[in-house]
């Protein structure tokens, strides 16, 4: 097995919502407005930057910690961080595609024409350099979702990434037709959310080290309470948080002791 290279991470003591931990991975709340990884315009504060300050807190000297599974920055939910580099050369050796499931929940504008489906389109840059858009010789990008509920004017919508590129959901359901609900970029911004109501929700992975998959799911109740200025606008609301709930199937993040 090849090592990653190793690059200087500077620590940052920021608010870090650690929502599983063992020797070798942490499981992370990202919320909007944080980067996951240190960018040109914050190059000191990021998931990344605020696990190594995390790590130096527990004694660690020097921690080299990776984001495994990235999010935007606007976009909310559970990040998966590998502790080291020889954990991170683990997962990128067995390919993190192939041993971590993601999951999101979406509202999204309007009604798809299917209640499930895949959207199978390769996505690549836009010419202004921000935008990602649908493009023939763009990168192979399938996404996977089903609708939970649909009110007048939205659905609420599970997806799941086969593969992960740059704002792959988003490109996805604005090429559809579909926009979430509060995108700036492939949508609109409504004054009830400050940014696209995109969680991920849900994390299943299995390493070598585990004897069988971790699943952790994000509260429906958190969720709730992040989207719900949207959520309230729809009709038969009570039925709308039933199947949240139902499809989230836990109320409670784990957070196991170091072993």
């Amino acid at each position: 097995m090849t090592l990653p290279e190793q690059g200087g991470i500077t620590p940052n003591q920021g608010e870090l919502k650690v929502v599983y931990e063992d020797k070798n991975w942490l499981v992370i709340d990202k919320p909007a407005g944080l980067t996951s990884v240190p960018g040109p315009s914050r190059p000191d504060d990021s998931v990344l930057n605020r696990v190594a300050g995390y790590l130096i807190t527990q004694g660690k000297i020097a921690p080299q910690p990776a984001i495994m599974t990235r999010l935007d920055r606007d976009t909310t939910g559970l990040v998966l961080v590998a502790k080291h580099v020889l954990a991170q050369g683990w997962l990128d050796q067995l390919g993190v595609n192939k041993q971590v499931t993601k999951r999101y929940l979406a509202l999204a504008v309007g009604h798809l024409p299917q209640q499930s489906g895949t959207f199978d389109q390769p996505l690549g840059m836009a010419e202004d350099g921000i935008h990602r858009m649908v493009r023939a010789d763009g990168q192979q990008a399938l996404t996977q979702y089903r609708v939970l509920q649909e009110s007048a004017h939205y659905s609420l919508v599970e997806l799941n990434l086969v593969t992960g590129r740059t704002h792959q959901i988003r490109v996805h359901m604005a090429h559809a037709g579909h926009p979430l609900v509060g995108d700036p970029l492939y949508g609109e911004t409504i004054p009830a959310l400050q940014h696209q109501a995109l969680l991920a929700y849900q994390l299943t992975f299995l390493i070598h080290s585990h004897k069988r998959p971790t699943k952790l799911n994000y509260p429906c109740r958190l969720f709730l309470r992040r989207y719900w200025p949207p959520i309230k606008m729809m009709a038969h609301k009570k039925e709308v948080v039933a199947k949240l709930c139902f499809a989230t199937t836990s109320f409670a993040l784990l957070k196991p002791r170091i072993t």
